[in-house]
């Protein structure tokens, strides 16, 4: 469910809303979660809302190859992991650009590597400026469309 409308807190609560950790949202007769679960990198969502240039975070490490097998539920975690890792690349492939900050396996709880996080993301923002111009300039928004418009007729009078 994407939010276009309505109160932000309830979005805000469904964004946070993690099995086991978190209620989930109850609203329209469906139970909410965060949209990670099955939308890590929201491409559609995010063109269907009429985006003209998709810029992707994707924060999913490399599989490790050092697996060993304990029990029945590692298997079904490491297979839960494949999959999520196969959906996040499909949709992140539809982003125009895709920033990978190298986080290595912070866990997405683990709040004392914040810092740690936001330079890596820097870093990776960086390094795709221009990825991210050349993206941006080969499409021809409306917004790109409307300040050229605005020059020109600047330029006439």
């Amino acid at each position: 469910m994407v939010f276009t409308s309505g109160p932000l807190i309830r979005a805000v609560q469904a964004s946070i809303s993690i099995p086991g950790l978190f209620p989930c949202l109850e609203m329209e007769g469906r139970l909410l979660v965060d949209g990670g679960a099955t939308a890590s990198v929201p491409v559609d969502a995010v063109r269907q809302l009429g985006a003209n240039v998709i810029i992707g975070v994707d924060l999913l490490d490399k599989l490790s190859t050092d697996f060993r097998c304990g029990s029945g539920l590692d298997i079904n975690f490491r297979v839960d992991d494949i999959a999520k890792r196969r959906l996040n690349l499909m949709r992140a492939q539809k982003a125009d650009v895709v920033i990978r900050p190298r986080v290595g396996t912070v866990h997405w709880a683990d709040f004392d590597r914040l810092d740690f996080c936001i330079e890596k993301g820097r870093e990776a923002a960086i390094e795709s400026l221009t990825a991210i111009r050349q993206a941006s300039s080969s499409r021809k928004s409306l917004w790109r469309r409307l300040s050229q418009y605005v020059l020109d007729r600047r330029k006439s009078e």
